[in-house]
């Protein structure tokens, strides 16, 4: 199956899966309440200094960080956001479980997506935090290098060496996003292990790379086009009600769903579609 058969795919899922869309909100929306009253609950419990997006970087530096208690703030902020993870993980692998139904099926089968969820949460979790880490580490690095080499005060080195550190960080950038889509995908499809499907996804990148790059980089595009049409109309909604900004982000949050459930279908069909080939 080529890129637009693949996309094809992806968008009779979406069609079909409305109900998980529905679902995956659910379950992100309760979570993300917690994960925020978690965070929340730190942020005043370590008398962290409030910070609006008015302030300028002087206006930051010039707060009171001495009150701050950081053993408390440290180990909260981390809990939130590896929960925040887990919460991604656990609505990912229902979502891949349930789109390989679905395909298969040809109908949208939403019984096994809790159970999936459950089983494969923790490897995902697993995944996405030596993945994260493996792309700090590459930032830090690219960081490093380029300090280092603005040090030297030669305006066309510098200028040369940072654009080629910049090409080459995005696209490192964007094969570990494929590497984590298919890893996902190959340890929820696979029942793998969080680094073997890892091996096993770049295997599938290495044999596929060209047609996995054009679907990611159409998808995506599509994704970011949509999200730009949406965050301008959201921009008009400035003089509306509270409870109708509300309901206007859970129906643009849905959507956003929609557009990843098409997304993941369509690598998911791309890569059924190759392992029917071999």
């Amino acid at each position: 199956m080529g890129i637009v058969g693949s996309m094809k795919k992806g968008l009779e899922i979406a069609a079909k899966s409305l109900l998980l869309c529905l679902i995956a909100l659910i379950v992100l929306f309760v979570g993300y309440i917690i994960v925020g009253f978690i965070l929340g609950g730190t942020i005043l419990a370590s008398k962290f200094p409030p910070i609006t997006p008015e302030m300028t970087a002087d206006q930051v530096r010039a707060l009171n960080w001495s009150q701050v208690n950081w053993t408390v703030f440290v180990p909260g902020a981390l809990l939130a956001f590896l929960l925040g993870f887990l919460l991604n993980s656990f609505t990912q692998g229902g979502i891949i479980a349930t789109l390989r139904d679905c395909i298969k099926e040809g109908k949208e089968k939403i019984s096994g997506f809790f159970g999936s969820a459950f089983k494969h949460c923790l490897p995902l979790l697993g995944q996405i935090i030596l993945v994260v880490t493996v792309t700090v580490l590459a930032i830090i690095i690219a960081l490093v290098v380029m300090s280092l080499i603005a040090a030297t005060k030669i305006v066309p080195l510098v200028v040369v060496v940072d654009i080629i550190i910049f090409a080459v960080l995005l696209a490192l950038l964007i094969y570990i996003a494929m590497i984590l889509v298919y890893g996902q995908i190959s340890l929820v499809l696979n029942n793998m292990g969080a680094i073997k499907s890892l091996g096993a996804s770049i295997q599938f990148l290495k044999k596929n790379l060209l047609k996995a790059i054009l679907l990611f980089l159409s998808a995506g595009l599509i994704y970011i086009v949509i999200y730009v049409v949406l965050q301008a109309l959201t921009g008009l909604t400035a003089a509306w009600p509270v409870a109708t900004k509300i309901i206007w982000s859970l129906v643009t949050s849905y959507v956003y769903i929609v557009v990843s459930i098409f997304m993941v279908g369509s690598f998911i069909s791309f890569y059924l579609s190759v392992a029917e080939n071999k």
